[in-house]
């Protein structure tokens, strides 16, 4: 875990294409519910305001 995270805070490896999904916070169960039955190839639900 060390060694990635060193990768990760280097610049290397490049975390922005992960996030698949994104809702808002009135929508955050809709979130947990693609995320949760892995809908739509999701990777990672972002969370906006």
């Amino acid at each position: 875990m060390r060694r990635l995270m060193e990768v990760v805070r280097s610049g290397r490896f490049d975390l922005t294409p992960l996030p698949t999904h994104s809702v808002s916070l009135r929508n955050l169960t809709e979130g947990y519910q693609i995320f949760g039955e892995c809908l739509d190839g999701v990777l990672k639900v972002t969370v906006r305001p």
